[in-house]
C-alpha cells in the first residue's frame, strides 16, 4: 500500500492505505501501484483519483508536480477541489483551474510585451534618438 499526500500552500492532507493513484501528467495520463517504480511527473490542472479499500475517491489540484519515492506519493498543488459528483468536479476544474491557466497564460504575455516595450525605450535613450 501507499501513502498518498496532497499539500497546497494552505494545508496538507495524508491518505494512509492507498491501492491505485491516477493522475494526469503534461505528457499524459499514468497511474501508479505500490510496487511501481520511482517516479515524477509535471501535473496539468486535472482530476487525481486514488483508491482506498477498494473505494475510489477523486480530487480536483491546479497542476503541480507529484513524486513517488517508495510507499509514498505526494502532490504538491497550487489548490484543490471536491466536488459530490465526478460530472460536477470536472466542471469545476475546468471552469476554475483551467481559466485561472488561461488569465497566466495572458498576463506572462503582456509582461513580455511592457519588458520589450522597456527595453526599446532605454536604447533609445542611450542611443539619443
Amino acid at each position: 500500500m501507499m501513502t498518498l499526500y496532497i499539500m497546497t500552500p494552505l494545508a496538507s492532507e495524508r491518505i494512509d492505505n492507498v491501492g491505485y493513484i491516477r493522475a494526469e501528467g503534461l505528457e499524459g495520463d499514468f497511474g501508479l501501484l505500490p510496487k511501481h517504480a520511482d517516479w515524477a511527473a509535471v501535473l496539468a490542472p486535472s482530476i487525481l483519483s486514488y483508491r482506498v479499500g477498494g473505494k475510489e475517491h477523486f480530487v480536483g489540484i491546479n497542476g503541480g508536480a507529484l513524486t513517488k519515492t517508495g510507499g509514498e506519493v505526494r502532490v504538491a498543488t497550487r489548490a484543490k477541489i471536491g466536488g459530490r459528483s465526478l460530472d460536477e468536479l470536472a466542471r469545476r476544474v475546468k471552469t476554475e483551474f483551467a481559466s485561472a491557466v488561461e488569465r497566466e497564460k495572458k498576463l506572462r504575455a503582456r509582461s513580455a510585451f511592457m519588458e520589450s516595450s522597456l527595453a526599446r525605450l532605454i536604447n533609445e535613450i542611450r542611443s539619443g534618438t
